[in-house]
């Protein structure tokens, strides 16, 4: 998980690098290459990332259907929850790639799925280390998104995600922090697939006719917006 973090913060990099001869903003090949590109692996724990986040999303609908999000504007909260409905549908729809009935099964679950919580912690209190201003402040925005979605993969079922006997299950930071991650991380699986035609092009291959297919980045735009849904 950690791992696709940083590959996918590692992305936003290179997709909006400052080039320092012409003075420009922009997407850098060779930087997504030798960075995320030329490493299966990284790319492999993006998707992954992604599919815990979008799993989240889905089985937190009814809650988030019922939520009050409250950005100070009537206007802005209608827009907010037209989004936020339509992510659902989204995420509804997409592949069930992510099964969290699958892990943390045997004698060994409940044990293992402790140590899992607590090494999570701990990666948490290091981002209190970063010396970068902003790099902390998205790494531990980030960091807490993963910890939502594994909170509500994994400590909640679904009577405990009614959202008429529990309202107030989740906080107003960790819905923001859950919504900003999707946000990001379905950016860079956007970007996976426009650095993917801009190699192809580069080296004047073919695109496949049948290319791979991440996982449906149609919820980019949903997840987007330029203010921050705020639950009330």
């Amino acid at each position: 998980m950690i791992s696709g973090l940083h590959a996918s913060i590692s992305i936003h990099i290179c997709d909006e690098y400052f080039n320092q001869t012409s003075g420009i903003w922009g997407p850098n090949l060779e930087c997504f290459v030798s960075r995320v590109g030329a490493h299966p692996d990284r790319l492999e724990n993006i998707y992954f990332d992604y599919s815990i986040l979008v799993r989240a999303v889905t089985k937190l609908s009814g809650y988030l259907h019922n939520y009050e999000f409250c950005t100070g504007n009537p206007e802005e909260d209608t827009k907010v929850k037209v989004m936020v409905d339509k992510l659902i549908e989204v995420s509804s729809k997409s592949p069930a790639i992510f099964d969290e009935k699958a892990m943390f099964v045997g004698p060994d679950a409940q044990a293992l799925k402790l140590e899992f919580r607590d090494h999570f912690r701990n990666i948490t209190k290091i981002m209190d280390c970063v010396g970068c201003e902003k790099c902390r402040l998205w790494g531990k925005v980030q960091t807490s998104g993963l910890g939502t979605a594994l909170k509500v993969l994994f400590s909640y079922n679904d009577e405990h995600l009614n959202p008429i006997k529990h309202p107030n299950l989740l906080q107003r930071t960790e819905i923001v922090a859950l919504f900003n991650t999707l946000n990001r991380v379905s950016e860079s699986v956007a970007s996976i697939a426009r650095f993917r035609t801009m190699y192809m092009e580069q080296h004047g291959l073919p695109m496949p006719s049948s290319p791979p297919t991440p996982p449906p980045t149609s919820a980019t735009g949903a997840a987007h917006s330029s203010r921050i849904p705020m639950p009330c």
